[in-house]
């Protein structure tokens, strides 16, 4: 070890880095072949660790040192504290090719911990000093580290679904500076993720960007980079996206703006409200249910939407609409275990259906099963289903189906319920993009089903899948 340190401790030549990246290329190796004890390694990443941060070490080697600590993370037993905050620390490197390895291989987090959304913000608080924020005066980051910040984003953004939606609006806000390279890595973003352009990748998620939008830069909807979405002007998108718009102001509690809506669509803000009122719904009310934002459900649902209907009116528009406001609530469904309106975790969305339930004096079973509801919301998720292509988007959709099963329990054993879920999963798995989600789904059926009811099983499951052997098990 002695003989080790001296010669890592040698001035900078070209030697001398080499020697040195070569000796974390080695450990590396050591690492993913013999999956050895972190505590045997550690001696040497410190003194690694030591000439980095008293500026002793070449470029080259900082970014080979934060590949081995990547490494190390993947295959190593214990150290995961120190090994993070080597990665992160480099985030902020002085050189951008550092800051950008660094970037890459922050990546590996979000496989090996499952924890996604801490992980997001400790990265994003990690990189954040690269800039300034856009609403201080004295903002003039250099377009460098501006790139180099919006790279980094463009990492998780590809690599964590999770966090896809807040990572967009990360680089939206950050890069407003600068237009020209928000397009370009907006482009890498849509081909990486499998859209056809930057406009269908926006459009997947734009009531939650422009909502936080709002929120965050606590700014005119104007200034929102709309012509990203290829409008000409705020109008123009107004009219293309009144059913997102409404909504997302109702929830601000935006008269004004509410106002400037329905000039521009020559409508009353009352009737574009009732016009949309199941995304109005499933943008507010599950407030109710998220226990910090209790009182801003009775400030929106009790108090602002007063001005625009009545009580009677808004009790008449549940019911008239209650096929559609359940699928809008499943639709706002978060793949993150906790809210961040316009999504919600699983939850509240459950909370909300029992309330409905409740207010048709029946548990939620039966409100599924009245007026053929349940397959409604199965019609409406297959056709999605059929019409997505990443991979990602269709095991939502399946995540989605595995909550109404649970939220129906015993009530999807009605005969011709199960077949509707059954013929759903089996189609699923004729997909090859998400076998093993879909598999997962028809085997949880079928087992749930044979334990419970197995006299609903006509057809039974063994039939059905072996009338669709061919295309099921084809290649």
């Amino acid at each position: 070890m002695k003989s080790l340190e001296r010669m890592l401790l040698v001035p900078n030549t070209s030697g001398s880095t080499e020697i040195r990246c070569k000796i974390l290329v080695t450990l590396s190796k050591m690492m993913k072949q013999t999956r050895i004890d972190f505590d045997c390694l550690k001696p040497i990443l410190e003194i690694y660790v030591e000439l980095k941060e008293t500026k002793k070490l070449h470029y080259l080697t900082r970014m080979r040192l934060c590949a081995c600590a990547a490494s190390c993370l993947a295959f190593s037993n214990g150290g995961e504290d120190f090994l993070v905050n080597v990665i992160l620390s480099m985030m902020l490197d002085d050189d951008y090719r550092v800051r950008l390895r660094a970037a890459h291989d922050a990546t590996i987090l979000f496989e090996l911990f499952p924890e996604s959304t801490t992980i997001f913000d400790d990265i994003y608080q990690e990189i954040l000093p690269i800039v300034t924020s856009p609403s201080s005066q004295d903002y003039n980051v250099k377009p460098e580290e501006l790139c180099t910040f919006l790279l980094s984003l463009e990492e998780i953004c590809v690599t964590s679904p999770a966090n896809e939606e807040i990572s967009l609006l990360a680089i939206l806000l950050h890069g407003s500076t600068l237009p020209t390279l928000v397009i370009a890595i907006l482009k890498r973003i849509s081909s990486k993720l499998a859209f056809h352009s930057v406009m269908e990748l926006l459009e997947a998620n734009i009531s939650f960007l422009l909502q936080n939008w709002l929120l965050v830069a606590n700014s005119d909807a104007r200034q929102f980079p709309f012509t990203l979405l290829g409008v000409e002007d705020f109008d123009q998108f107004v009219r293309r996206y009144d059913y997102i718009v409404v909504p997302i102001f109702v929830f601000l509690c935006n008269k004004a703006s509410l106002k400037v809506v329905s000039d521009i669509c020559n409508s009353s803000a009352a009737q574009l409200i009732k016009s949309h009122f199941p995304a109005v719904f499933e943008t507010t009310f599950p407030l109710y249910f998220f226990t910090d934002e209790k009182p801003k459900a009775i400030s929106i649902c009790e108090n602002f939407l007063r001005s625009y209907i009545s009580k009677q009116e808004y009790d008449k528009l549940i019911p008239s609409h209650i096929d559609v406001v359940i699928i809008q609530l499943l639709e706002v469904l978060s793949p993150r275990a906790e809210d961040l309106p316009p999504r919600y975790s699983k939850r509240s969305i459950k909370a909300v259906l029992s309330f409905l339930a409740s207010a048709f004096k029946c548990d939620l079973k039966e409100l599924l099963q009245k007026r053929s509801l349940v397959h409604c919301v199965l019609l409406h998720f297959r056709k999605k289903f059929a019409k997505l292509h990443r991979t990602v988007d269709r095991e939502w959709v399946l995540e989605v189906l595995m909550f109404l099963m649970d939220c129906l329990e015993e009530g999807i054993f009605v005969a011709s319920t199960y077949r509707d879920v059954l013929y759903t999963f089996a189609n699923a798995l004729r997909n090859s993009t998400v076998p093993e989600k879909s598999s997962q789904c028809l085997s949880q059926l079928v087992r749930t089903t044979v334990s419970t009811k197995p006299q609903v099983l006509i057809p039974s499951p063994f039939q059905i899948l072996s009338s669709n052997f061919n295309f099921l098990f084809q290649g």
